[in-house]
């Protein structure tokens, strides 16, 4: 539980607050919720339940694609920065509480695991595709110099 505080109280620092850019960093913590999500998932794996969330997951990166110009980027003391969308972190922060409760406490339907299930991973990949977005942009400020 501490381990889980702990990380959450971190992200959520950073995604509203920013931090130094560098590629490792802006994909470790979207891996890092995607292992948390997986966690989760393999405490109740079945396969329609593996089946959907998969969906979530594929369909998550692909709009985290498109959807990742909501990130930010600026200089500091010469160093790049960025900054996430908030409203993508929220999303998965929610998911994730609302997954986290429901494990340890209440019962639930099997439907509504597996709808909460398939959006934990749609919002996990979600950042992820937003990384992938994140880190093609800085490419282009670094080459270009231009904001």
């Amino acid at each position: 539980m501490v381990f889980l505080a702990l990380i959450l109280t971190l992200s959520s620092y950073r995604s509203l607050y920013g931090g130094k850019y560098r590629p490792f960093r802006v994909f470790f913590r979207p891996a890092i919720y995607l292992l948390l999500g997986l966690g989760l998932l393999s405490q109740d794996f079945t396969d329609p339940l593996f089946i959907t969330s998969l969906l979530g997951l594929l369909a998550g990166a692909l709009m985290g694609v498109k959807l990742g110009s909501g990130v930010s980027f600026y200089y500091s003391g010469g160093d790049l920065y960025y900054k996430r969308s908030v409203w993508v972190y929220l999303l998965w922060l929610a998911s994730f509480l609302l997954r986290a409760y429901l494990e340890v406490g209440s019962p639930t339907s099997f439907t509504a695991l597996t709808l909460l299930d398939a959006l934990l991973m749609f919002s996990s990949s979600l950042l992820l595709g937003e990384s992938y977005h994140l880190v093609t942009k800085a490419r282009v400020i670094r080459r270009d110099g231009v904001l």
